[in-house]
């Protein structure tokens, strides 16, 4: 789902998207569900009076009890009831605008394959937040599976009857009756179009391939439709494309859908074969988002301008015939399964289409939202199997779970990764799916995905993995070097276990080695034989693992301005010799404290660290941004900006600050501005450092001393760090000496 005011942007479609779907599988609302099967739903619907906001239809359901019953209960929405007849009698039934309850006279029993009809009238509702439901304007009459408020969020409810949950699935059979130049498209393959009288076509479609309730289609305008065919060489056949438009809208359909065969083409390859007999779009005046009805999206019209700007919605909606309508997550709580595998989807079309830089730069764009605001927008850090149900269509997870599936990409590789995830689709197609699920399938293809899913799915947060020291030793002919790594958490419960990271090194000529390492707890040391001297070492430079960290780097031979804003620097070169290699690492955690100078408190939420090759070459200025508003492009620095001991903020009382390496103690930097962008309390503005220098950069506030005596050494007694910490810190006694105190 997607919901919005305004024209929207294409990251507004991707992060609001198509859909509240949610999963209570142990709700009452699917108890029924382990009494009763339903086998198959046939909706006759009269739309001749659709202009008047009213319908007729009738649903006879096949169904097949599990125990013996005596009655049996749908979801309806008020709707009329006009009569339900069973084996051609009338048959009394209760029903109080939500839930219909129908008495049968007599038993029917176990395993038994029975049918009802149910005859009603009315007119369709939508949701009271205006997203999901039946919409009838403008000469369209569609559904939304869903709705945005709703309890339960499905929606199927709202125009026939049925088992309104994600567990029961069942086939489809439609008959359409409509008018005025009208047809109608719904799930599945066109049966027939049947002239009814003047100006009457009855429309009758039918899907094979079971589908829970929400899943369910019927859109009804002048529609026709764009014939295409895609020839899926994993099955040697042609699968239909239907893409229906309202004439005049056909045009800018085909071109705005120009990449759709390649979208198909890359999700094949990825996921496996497209187990749908059709796939198809159909156009809907709702521009407030799109649905992903299995062979029917319903596809906002505004997006389908002639362009391919909303192309990556295109493709989000077609990924989840894989993940979503073919595979679902077993509960609401952990939509990462299908929603984060749909945004993911997003950069897989990307990368088929467009090449693996597009790939990374829309990766980089999604990582660093991720670190910035899923938090905010969430209310908190979730496990991506526990997110609460409030948040559960918010950015951890959309937009977290893509994040983290890069990572398991990664993890795993490439051709394990897409083979694994071949093997779910396989072996959880047409059915539902959990988290512990997905890690027990990976296992038991080979895979060691424990380490992972406790890591990445199964706690909140975000590890961070940066290089604190690392020591060369010439030995003849080669070098021995010593690496220490340093792990901090960004959110997390726990320290990190069995993660493969790369390090880099680079020696003075630029030559470059690479290495693989696999890290685990809070720091550990590694040693290489190497056969450069390296004078630069940097770790997950590939970024094929997305920590709690933010970073670019780049071989600079001009002057000029780097705008580096996904590493929240700006970079102006103003001389240089020959060339430099630059890296800065925008760290979204807390830096580790030996030392800070006397009533600082450092920023706990993020510093940066400058290193390179031939940095001597290169004179110039670093720009820090502080920002402590509330709004979507501050919370950056709001722990630091707040009222301390009575003494109310103010921008005055910022300073930077410096340090040349992990070992050193910090110290305000010696040469920089503060420019304030509007007033000194408003917690904007930024910080330059007047001069390049590689080490390290963080904000820090002045603070006041407060019942401290006078004549108390100046130098620290003692060091406890970090601060926040997880379950481990450093009590440092360096300075400790007990003639101190007085």
């Amino acid at each position: 789902m997607f919901s919005f005011s305004q024209f929207p942007t294409c990251k507004e479609l991707h992060q609001n998207h198509d859909h509240f779907i949610s999963q209570f599988k142990s709700g009452n609302e699917s108890l029924r569900s382990d009494t009763v099967n339903i086998i198959n739903y046939t909706i006759y619907m009269d739309f001749t009076d659709a202009d008047a906001g009213t319908i007729a239809a009738n649903c006879e359901i096949k169904f097949s009890p599990l125990i013996s019953i005596n009655s049996i209960s749908f979801d309806l929405l008020q709707l009329n009831i006009d009569s339900i007849l069973y084996h051609g009698n009338q048959i009394s039934y209760n029903y109080n605008d939500t839930l219909i309850v129908a008495q049968f006279a007599t038993t029917v029993n176990a395993g038994v394959n029975d049918s009802l009809t149910i005859y009603y009238n009315g007119a369709p509702q939508t949701d009271p937040s205006g997203w999901g439901g039946f919409y009838m304007t403008g000469g369209y009459y569609y559904n939304l599976g869903v709705g945005f408020e709703s309890d339960p969020h499905n929606y199927g409810r709202v125009w026939h009857p049925c088992f309104d949950n994600f567990v029961e699935r069942a086939t489809y059979h439609f008959e359409i009756l409509t008018d005025d130049g009208n047809t109608a498209y719904c799930n599945g393959t066109r049966d027939n179009v049947i002239s009814a009288g003047t100006d009457s076509l009855l429309t009758i479609w039918t899907l094979n391939t079971e589908i829970p309730s929400y899943l369910a289609s019927v859109a009804v305008s002048s529609y026709t439709h764009v014939n295409q065919n895609f020839f899926s060489t994993l099955q040697s056949q042609n699968i239909p494309m239907w893409l229906a438009a309202q004439p005049s809208d056909t045009n800018n359909l085909k071109l705005s859908f120009v990449h759709l065969p390649d979208a198909m083409s890359s999700f094949e390859n990825s996921y496996g074969p497209f187990v749908w007999e059709r796939l198809g779009y159909v156009l809907v005046p709702f521009n407030a988002g799109a649905m992903e009805h299995a062979t029917n999206i319903a596809y906002p019209l505004l997006t389908v301008n002639g362009t391919t700007a909303y192309e990556d919605l295109m493709a989000h909606e077609l990924s989840h015939h894989w993940w979503g309508d073919w595979v679902t997550c077993e509960t609401a709580e952990e939509m990462w399964i299908n929603e984060g595998m749909a945004k993911y989807s997003e950069h897989l079309f990307n990368e088929s289409v467009y090449g693996y830089d597009e790939y990374m730069t829309l990766m980089r764009a999604n990582h660093y939202d991720v670190l910035h605001n899923a938090h905010i927008s969430d209310s908190g850090y979730y496990a991506l199997n526990a997110v609460p149900v409030k948040y559960t269509y918010g950015d951890h997870s959309y937009n977290k779970g893509a994040d983290v599936i890069h990572t398991m990409r990664s993890y795993f590789g490439d051709a394990e990764f897409f083979d694994a995830l071949q093997s779910v689709q396989n072996t959880y197609g047409g059915g539902n799916i959990s988290s512990e699920e997905f890690m027990s399938h990976f296992n038991s293809l080979g895979l060691d995905a424990t380490s992972f899913f406790n890591a990445w799915i199964f706690q909140p947060g975000f590890a961070n993995f940066s290089i604190t020291d690392f020591q060369v030793t010439p030995s003849g002919s080669v070098y021995n070097v010593s690496v220490i790594v340093d792990q901090k958490m960004k959110g997390g419960a726990s320290f990190h276990q069995n993660v493969p990271l790369e390090i880099t090194f680079m020696d003075a000529d630029w030559n470059t080695v690479t290495e693989n390492i696999t890290m685990s707890g809070d720091y550990a040391a590694f040693n290489f034989t190497l056969p450069v001297n390296p004078v630069f070492a940097g770790i997950n430079l590939n970024e094929k693992i997305n920590d709690a960290t933010t970073a670019l780097h780049e071989h600079i031979t001009a002057t000029g301005l780097f705008l580096w804003n996904y590493a929240n620097v700006r970079l102006v070169v103003t001389e240089i010799q020959d060339s430099a290699f630059v890296r800065i690492e925008h760290n979204w955690v807390y830096p580790d404290q030996p030392g800070a100078p006397d009533n600082i408190q450092i920023n706990q939420s993020r510093y940066w660290n400058v290193h390179g090759v031939d940095l001597d070459n290169l004179e110039g200025t670093l720009r820090f941004e502080y920002n402590g508003k509330t709004i979507p492009s501050g919370n950056l620095d709001n722990n630091l900006m707040v009222d301390i001991a009575g003494q109310t903020f103010s921008e005055d009382s910022l300073v930077l600050l410096y340090r040349p390496d992990d070992h050193a103690d910090w110290q305000i930097h010696s040469d920089y501005t503060v420019n304030y962008s509007g007033s000194h309390t408003d917690k904007g503005g930024y910080m330059t450092a007047n001069f390049f220098a590689a080490g390290q950069y963080t904000f820090g506030y002045r603070t006041t001393s407060a019942g401290m005596k006078e004549n108390m050494n100046s130098d620290h007694l003692y060091s406890i760090y970090p601060n926040p910490a997880d379950d481990s810190l450093v009590i440092d006694l360096t300075n400790w000496n007990p003639e101190n105190l007085h």
